[in-house]
């Protein structure tokens, strides 16, 4: 191909004949820079769309009835910036006979997930996909447009603010996606669900997340996003966690409630004698009390007093870097 534009056809297909010729066309519009050329193959598959094309995993949550039996792999070598191009995709019309509309999408292989469809497709035929202004190539199939192939979930993640677990996460976009539902555990098994999010439907655009957990049960605490289409299909995202004490310091805050003119702290560490910071925060995040206290040997306590009591809510606690806990003020006598 070199740097010259223009049309490039791969006449694939057993014979001339309209149901068995399926050429593939390349249309540079933007030459590429540095030289270089282009390698195009395709093969139809069966029922169950295998075998997959080297480096894709799955098909997401779609059957396969919602894709063509068919896969393309295109490579471009030798180019420093690649060519944009029109690239348009012919399968058989017997592959192409079962569905209303196609459209086409490419498997991106850096985020092992199929990348949003290109926008502004069109269809000369109902075989036929014409994907505008291409510029990043690998492994390409045809699908039902109703029944896009999905981007996996970003990202699910947990973190440990004074406010609790903050639990973010983010969709490129969403089809037929009912809800969402998180769930918690302290023994990666038994897992119940603690909030229900409602989902976008159909979204060609990133959505992002979050979620506030006020309850931290134990040492570490387990985190897992379920999503459900509106057919209640479902998938679970990884598993997550955050450590909400620290190595065993502390197994105690009483009274809880409180009210509000000092709490008790407990020491059950085998350690001796060592100093840590303390912090509490409101249920807003916001900083209302530091020190740094020197805790006594182990089994033993000190006491926080407030020169102002505090106002009855929701409170934090944070000993050091790991220990976190939740107490409520009920208001003094």
């Amino acid at each position: 191909m070199g740097t010259e534009s223009g049309e490039y056809i791969f006449p694939f297909g057993v014979s001339a004949a309209p149901d068995e010729y399926i050429p593939f066309k390349f249309d540079v519009k933007n030459p590429g820079v540095g030289g270089g050329s282009i390698s195009v193959a395709t093969y139809g598959t069966a029922n169950d769309n295998l075998p997959f094309p080297e480096g894709v995993i799955d098909l997401g949550k779609e059957e396969g009835a919602n894709v063509v039996d068919r896969f393309w792999q295109i490579d471009l070598d030798g180019f420093s910036i690649n060519p944009v191009a029109d690239v348009i995709f012919t399968t058989t019309t017997a592959e192409a006979a079962t569905f209303n509309t196609l459209r086409a999408q490419r498997y991106n292989s850096v985020e092992s997930e199929w990348d949003t469809p290109i926008a502004n497709q069109e269809n000369p035929a109902p075989n036929i996909v014409k994907v505008p202004l291409v510029n990043s190539f690998s492994p390409w199939t045809l699908v039902e447009e109703n029944k896009l192939l999905p981007v996996e979930l970003k990202y699910f993640n947990a973190v440990l603010k004074p406010q609790g677990v903050i639990l973010e996460w983010a969709t490129a976009q969403e089809y037929n996606n009912d809800f969402f539902t998180i769930e918690r555990a302290t023994d990666l098994e038994n897992f119940i669900t603690i909030q229900t999010i409602s989902g976008k439907g159909d979204s060609h655009k990133e959505n992002l997340y979050k979620v506030v957990d006020l309850i931290q049960l134990g040492k570490v605490t387990y985190y897992r996003l379920k999503q459900t289409d509106f057919d209640g299909s479902s998938r679970y995202s990884k598993i997550v966690s955050v450590k909400t004490m620290n190595d065993g310091n502390f197994n105690s805050l009483y009274p809880n409630p409180t009210d509000g003119r000092y709490i008790l702290l407990k020491n059950v560490s085998a350690d001796a004698h060592f100093s840590v910071p303390v912090h509490i925060y409101d249920l807003q995040g916001n900083h209302i009390y530091t020190s740094t206290k020197n805790f006594p040997n182990p089994s033993g306590a000190i006491a926080l007093k407030f020169e102002q009591p505090l106002r009855p809510g929701v409170y934090f606690i944070r000993i050091g870097e790991g220990f976190s806990q939740r107490f409520v003020v009920n208001g003094g006598n």
